[in-house]
């Protein structure tokens, strides 16, 4: 399936913090609600990812994903089952929230007041707990990950100067 998403716009980038509010709802980042805005359909899918990460998908992308899992449409693909078994779809009020079931809350271990940050992936983005946040993404520095991509060697061919 090279090339499912290549027409799809890498466009839910950057991190934000939101809370929990009293009715278990999340604030959906302003720059991510302008993008879900121009999608057919304003529903999005919950799904539970890694433990303390809820994956977010607007309609279009979940549907490429599903089919992409479940290429001939089977009613009784063990895939399709693994992915919607845990995922929920959700509607965003007028002011860009979204609530959190208690199932989701359950297995995503929020409760009120609790911080979570939201991390664009590219074509979805994600909701992470602020505790594993901090354990795995936020303990990564920016410059390892550009070392990684940029290969051995990267900063004899000129493209950075080291501190130091």
């Amino acid at each position: 399936m090279e090339g499912f998403f290549k027409e799809e716009k890498y466009s839910f980038v950057g991190r934000y913090s939101v809370f929990v509010d009293d009715k278990y709802r999340l604030a959906v980042p302003s720059p991510f609600r302008k993008i879900i805005a121009q999608e057919s359909s304003p529903t999005l899918f919950l799904a539970s990812g890694l433990p303390g990460v809820l994956f977010v998908f607007t309609q279009s992308i979940w549907d490429k994903f599903c089919r992409l899992h479940n290429p001939k449409d089977s009613l009784f693909n063990p895939k399709t089952w693994e992915l919607t078994h845990d995922t929920w779809p959700v509607n965003m009020d007028n002011l860009g929230r979204i609530l959190i079931t208690e199932r989701m809350r359950e297995r995503f271990k929020i409760t009120v007041g609790s911080e979570v940050v939201v991390v664009g992936n590219g074509l979805i983005f994600s909701f992470w707990t602020r505790e594993i946040y901090d354990k795995t993404l936020g303990k990564r520095d920016p410059t390892d990950f550009w070392k990684e991509l940029l290969g051995e060697g990267w900063a004899e061919k000129g493209w950075f100067v080291e501190e130091g």
